[in-house]
């Protein structure tokens, strides 16, 4: 999905009426698409369980305010890869649950070429029994404030590489 704008959701949006799970697997780009909130995808829905995205490529999507991806629920991201993102306010990953029921697996994913304004580059908004792990990812060339922004609980970081980044103050 290339060259969309929407207010929130540039490329897929999803309802609060919506129900179930999202899985895309192989080669889904996202690509080009401009949102306030969740520039290539936005899940309004706590009904929808689980986000599964396996080799889905995001590349120059902007936000103005919540990310690349913003989502209530279970995140699971394999083999993903994102470039060249700018996000004036916030993250690119942004999850907008906090009843404790959330499960966020990133596994080969790469972090390239990406400017946040204010926060983190992968993850805010975790909250006291998320749980983060499996985490191959590759950080370069980023300009963020924090890496992953944890308010409560824990996070398992697990085969991390940061090179040539920088850090917003």
């Amino acid at each position: 999905v290339d060259g969309n704008k929407g207010v929130n959701g540039g490329a897929i949006y999803i309802d609060g009426s919506s129900s179930g799970k999202l899985k895309a697997e192989n080669n889904l780009l996202l690509s080009g698409n401009v949102a306030d909130k969740g520039a290539a995808i936005y899940i309004e829905s706590a009904n929808v369980s689980t986000l599964d995205l396996q080799k889905t490529i995001f590349e120059t999507n902007r936000a103005k305010k919540h990310g690349v991806v913003y989502w209530s629920g279970n995140l699971k991201l394999e083999g993903a890869s994102f470039t060249d993102h700018d996000i004036n306010c916030k993250d690119l990953l942004y999850n907008d649950r906090d009843d404790g029921s959330d499960s966020i697996i990133l596994s080969n994913v790469i972090f390239k070429n990406n400017t946040t304004g204010n926060d983190c580059i992968i993850l805010r908004n975790v909250n006291s029994t998320s749980k983060i792990s499996s985490i191959s990812s590759v950080s370069k060339n980023n300009t963020f404030n924090y890496f992953v922004d944890i308010q409560r609980g824990s996070i398992e970081l697990k085969d991390i590489v940061l090179t040539n980044n920088r850090f917003n103050n």
